[in-house]
This record gives structure tokens, sequence and C-alpha cells, in this order.
């Protein structure tokens, strides 16, 4: 049986991804107890800000990381792929933002909202994949019903299904 896992969080492979047509939703939505506080993104040194990162589950049976961090006092999650030619963001160190406090892509320079993940800088030209998270601070626990591209709500036309 596959694990996906970071350290101490682990999620087991009867997860199955349904894409409906907007959201690619995680059935059974995935449900994570949390050990430590999630990183808070303030804009005085983001670019030092190491978010927390856990493996999830991807398409065909992939894992992929995605990374955490507090943003005006909401949960944000996005994977850790670049949409230009789909590498990780970070140089494997959990790093994601710049100065400006944006998410950039360390190999290419790309730069993302890190509210929405929808691009404010090329090369890349689609968004980032952001999950759909809820946390709940009396239990510290992370629960991510699934995933989808901000491009879907905010065009008519494209086909955004593809990595």
């Amino acid at each position: 049986m596959n694990v996906f896992q970071n350290s101490d969080y682990r999620i087991k492979d009867n997860v199955k991804i349904h894409f409906d047509g907007n959201i690619w939703k995680y059935e059974p939505e995935l449900t994570i107890k949390i050990k430590e506080d999630i990183p808070v993104y303030t804009k005085e040194n983001v670019h030092l800000l190491k978010a927390l990162t856990i493996y999830l589950p991807f398409w065909d049976g992939e894992q992929k990381i995605a990374f955490f961090y507090k943003y005006d006092n909401q949960v944000i999650g996005f994977f850790n792929i670049c949409s230009h030619i789909k590498v990780p963001l970070d140089l494997d160190d959990n790093r994601f933002f710049n100065v400006l406090g944006n998410i950039v892509c360390k190999v290419h320079g790309a730069q993302f909202c890190p509210k929405t993940g929808m691009v404010l800088s090329g090369p890349a030209r689609s968004p980032l994949y952001k999950l759909i998270v809820q946390f709940n601070n009396s239990n510290h626990t992370l629960v991510i019903k699934g995933f989808y591209h901000e491009s879907f709500f905010n065009s008519s036309s494209g086909d955004n299904t593809s990595l």
C-alpha cells in the first residue's frame, strides 16, 4: 500500500480524485492532524518564511508536495508545481516567497499571487493549483477537500484541465 507522507503526516492511498468540471475533489476528504503551528505570512521577512509541506495525492496515483501557510488568518495551500514547466517552485528549502511577498519559481522567476495563485509575471501563463482547505484551530486539524485552477472561475473559455 502506498502511503503519501512527509515526516509525521501520512495519508493512505484509498483516496480517489474526482473532477466535477471545476474542482478535483478528494473522496474522502483528507483530514490531517497538524503537530506544529502553520507558518504565518507577513510582509516583513516573508522571503525567509518556511511553509508547511505535505505530500498529497495528485493524478494517476502520483504524490506531489503541497505547501501551506496562513494569510490574513486563513490557511492557504498550493501544490509545489510551477505552471510554466512543471518543476518545483522552491529549491527543496520550503521557501516559496520573494522579498516582494509573491510566490516565486526559483527556476525561471515566474511570480504568483500569494492569496490566489494567479500569475503576476511570466514566463508562466497559468495559475498554480490551489487547494481547498479548512483549518480547525481548536484541534489543529487541516481538512483538504480538493484543488483547482483559479482561472476556472475567472474565464469563460480555454481548456485548463491539463497539467
